[in-house]
Order: structure tokens, then C-alpha cells, then sequence
């Protein structure tokens, strides 16, 4: 794993952050493969547009809720696992639970990454 790669990574989390809170899914959207695929809290898989606007702009209403605790990327050629732990931002308890969120990005032709899987409820 190159640390440009996982720079890049990186930048894709944060640009994915920064859209939801200023509301701009196109933006966000462009951070998925054409096909793209999300995993909604029930735990059904969409890959429908509408959808995953519908699904981008709900978390885009809990995402400032959520602390994120560490990031863990794995990268084989042009794919990348990313686990994500995080817990929530109002949690009462002195030892808040982890969450974690697990996603599948890959490197396009030009370059850039891409999530092909956004799972950020996780499990």
C-alpha cells in the first residue's frame, strides 16, 4: 500500500463529510462507481440513483453526529477495504460501544478512488 493511495482514501472520506454537511450530493454522489452500491440500516443493498440520494441525504442528517475513532485501510492493486470504527458524538456512557463501517473503494483508470460499497452503518 502506498502512502499516496492511502492519502487518497483519506481525501475521499473527508470530501464525502464535507458534501453531506454542505448538502451537495451531486458531489457525494461522484465519490461512487456508476454502479455503486449502499447499504442501507436495514441492511438492504442499493444501487439505485434516487435511492442512493435518498440514502446520502439521510445521513447527511446524522453524520455530524458521529465521532470517528480510527480508520483501517487495506489496499490490494485497485481495491481497497476500509473499516471504519466510530461512535456516536451523544453517546452517555464514559466507554461509548464502537460502531464500525466497512467499505469497498476502487481505483478508477484515471486514478481516483471510488466506493463501490459504502456500508457506514457497518455491522
Amino acid at each position: 500500500m502506498s502512502a499516496h493511495d492511502k492519502e487518497a482514501i483519506e481525501l475521499v472520506y473527508k470530501t464525502l463529510v464535507k458534501s453531506l454537511l454542505k448538502k451537495d450530493f451531486t458531489k457525494a454522489r461522484a465519490l461512487y462507481v456508476e454502479q455503486g452500491a449502499y447499504v442501507k440500516p436495514d441492511g438492504e443493498l442499493t444501487q439505485n440513483d434516487d435511492e442512493l440520494h435518498s440514502e446520502l441525504e439521510r445521513f447527511s442528517t446524522i453524520i455530524a453526529n458521529m465521532n470517528l475513532l480510527k480508520r483501517s485501510i487495506h489496499i490490494v492493486d485497485d481495491t481497497a477495504l476500509v473499516v471504519v470504527a466510530w461512535h456516536w458524538a451523544d453517546d452517555p456512557s464514559d466507554t461509548p460501544e464502537p460502531q464500525r463501517a466497512i467499505d469497498v473503494l476502487r481505483k478508477s483508470a484515471c486514478g481516483e478512488w471510488q466506493f463501490i460499497i459504502d456500508n457506514p452503518m457497518g455491522l
